[in-house]
């Protein structure tokens, strides 16, 4: 299935694209002809062109917001330390690489983003180094937060421009992966709410605000040797899709190939740390802007008032609900059945409208908010909202004035039978201290730490 990203139009026009000389690792085949460009006409007669992709859509312009990296297998960068070996994954701002270090003889990851990501650092919009450096270069570092080794710059091919490299430690993988189309064990689930939670206490402590906490950017420790890699390269050979066509001239995207899953044994050895710091932001930057994924996107910040560290807190809550303990104990490859996210196995919040209740989507989770929580906005905190008279009256009730019902976190969780009632207890009262309308009355993260719910957790 074709990514979300991956279906391009743009108006016809000249390019041509230079190929330099290309190494394989594996054997060489007849190229097939590209077919993923298609001609339209729009409605004043002009020619359009439609691109679609099957994965990252290479050779598009950075100015529009791409600029995906084209790296070639066996390709030495960074001043020739590291080799390029095979493209892990890649996300909405970058792609990420397994890398051979030269010198100091180890496997690494590289992150290169997209070259329109150095245009929003040249604009200042972008902290994500300086705050890889802040929760790296200190005299307590944690293992539950992402390492920077390196940093440089790679020029691109064609048109791309720059891509801003982060050389890290290399990881096995992402929660959201781990858990896929499974459940996760309540006790693993803990063990990963509990390392995300250092994470977050140590990025504070350090100065910054994540913002972005969500499944994907909770990574997991790799624990396979330099031997153990250099064999899977060899039995697994890198891959890359068929030639595609672009506005740039022919790509070639590489095959994601990500590391083996753990076994749940396996998974309850391994460390989970605070990945992705792409959107981070200094405690002294608050600017009125949106953070985010919707779902987990704070009420402080939905009606834009001041906000600060306690929205990671808010996030972190909504990421407390996804492992409905359903595995066969015997078979440990059942840790990849049905699942969402790491307590209840569903969302917290959902993002629609509610016609019944003339709610659009951000009214409807505003209105979601004041239902699980049991909470209602102040008329003092919706003074401070730049957005607030869009959503509510001068007496803090949304303008349609649904009904208010009690959904609770254990009204929610008393239909997964899979969970006791301590377990259901636990949760509901952890989560009843995250999840608070004003962000004041959120406890810090260190305060969460000696919270009962982490009692017998590693």
């Amino acid at each position: 299935m074709a990514h979300l990203w991956s279906r391009l139009r743009f108006p016809i026009f000249p390019h041509s694209h230079r190929f330099g000389p290309f190494r394989q690792v594996v054997s060489v085949v007849e190229p097939k002809k590209p077919t993923n460009r298609s001609v339209s006409v729009d409605a004043e007669g002009n020619p359009i062109q439609t691109f679609t992709y099957v994965s990252e859509p290479l050779g598009n312009p950075p100015e529009h917001g791409y600029g995906w990296p084209r790296l070639d297998f066996e390709q030495a960068v960074g001043r020739g330390e590291w080799v390029i070996k095979r493209k892990l994954g890649w996300g909405m701002s970058s792609s990420i690489w397994l890398a051979f270090d030269q010198t100091h003889k180890r496997y690494v990851a590289i992150k290169a983003l997209k070259s329109s990501e150095n245009i929003r650092a040249k604009r200042g919009d972008s902290f994500e180094f300086e705050a890889l450096q802040a929760v790296t270069v200190t005299k307590t570092p944690s293992p539950h937060v992402l390492q920077l080794y390196a940093a440089f710059n790679l020029p691109g091919k064609g048109r791309d421009g720059n891509h801003l490299c982060y050389v890290t430690q290399l990881h096995g993988g992402n929660v959201l992966r781990l858990i896929g189309d499974g459940t996760l064990p309540f006790p693993l689930a803990k063990r990963i709410i509990l390392h995300s939670l250092r994470g977050i206490a140590h990025t504070h402590k350090h100065g910054y605000i994540h913002t972005d906490i969500k499944l994907d950017n909770i990574l997991f420790s790799c624990n396979m040797s330099n031997e153990d890699i250099t064999s899977l390269l060899i039995s697994d050979p890198s891959r890359r899709h068929d030639p595609e066509d672009s506005p740039d001239g022919i790509v070639q995207a590489a095959v994601s190939q990500p590391f083996p899953l753990p076994s749940f044994d396996d998974a309850m050895k391994r460390t989970f740390l605070l990945g992705d710091f792409s959107v981070a932001l200094p405690l002294s930057n608050q600017s009125p802007r949106l953070i985010a994924i919707p779902p987990h996107r704070p009420p402080e910040n939905m009606i834009l008032s001041p906000w600060d560290e306690k929205t990671d807190i808010w996030q972190f809550g909504c990421l407390v609900r996804a492992s409905t303990p359903t595995l066969n104990a015997n078979n440990d490859s059942d840790i990849h059945n049905k699942a969402y996210e790491v307590v209840t196995g569903q969302w917290l919040f959902d993002w629609e409208t509610r016609p019944e209740y003339g709610l659009t989507l951000e009214t409807n989770l505003l209105y979601q908010m004041m239902n699980v929580t049991g909470e209602r906005f102040s008329v003092a905190e919706l003074s401070k909202g730049q957005k607030s008279g869009d959503y509510f009256d001068s007496d803090g009730n949304l303008f349609s004035k649904p009904p208010y019902m009690d959904k609770n976190y254990s009204f929610k969780m008393k239909k997964l039978k899979h969970l006791n009632d301590a377990d259901i207890a636990s949760t509901s009262r952890f989560l009843s201290r995250c999840l608070r309308l004003d962000p004041a009355d959120r406890p810090s993260a260190v305060d969460l730490l000696s919270d009962p719910f982490f009692v017998g957790v590693d």
